[in-house]
């Protein structure tokens, strides 16, 4: 139980101090696009859209539609997001780099997908822990 209540509070510790990733987006498009705050906002405007779309429709249709395990919903959604980094850092037009900027909200997948998963095993933790004494 110990070591995934530590790796518990590693990762949220990293995520915490990852979360105001707006200033850098935003000193990365000005020094790269030279963006103005209008156009960085349709950006944000556009990442929002996507992360409200993953989480009412991409979420509900790997899991309920096409039946998928928590742990590959993960790996999907981890793909996707990372693919989508990586094409960002190599984009030569605003719109090459908003495009797939838009997917890289595929992470908010993490966090539903994440807690879930992490429910369930400290649940089966708790039912071996039983079982064994």
């Amino acid at each position: 139980m110990r070591p995934i209540l530590f790796t518990t509070i590693i990762v949220m510790m990293l995520y915490y101090s990852t979360i105001n990733d707006y200033y850098l987006n935003f000193g990365y498009l000005k020094l790269m696009y030279d963006v103005g705050p209008e156009e960085f906002a349709m950006v944000n405007i556009a990442a929002t859209a996507g992360s409200i779309f993953c989480i009412f429709v991409v979420i509900p249709t790997m899991r309920h539609v096409l039946k998928w395990h928590e742990s590959i919903v993960l790996m999907v959604a981890n793909t996707i997001a990372g693919s989508a980094f990586a094409a960002t850092a190599f984009s030569t037009s605003l719109t090459g780099f908003a495009i797939p900027y838009f997917f890289t909200t595929a992470r908010t997948i993490n966090y539903g997908a994440g807690r879930a998963l992490q429910t369930k095993g400290i649940h089966r933790l708790i039912k071996l822990y039983r079982h064994s004494y």
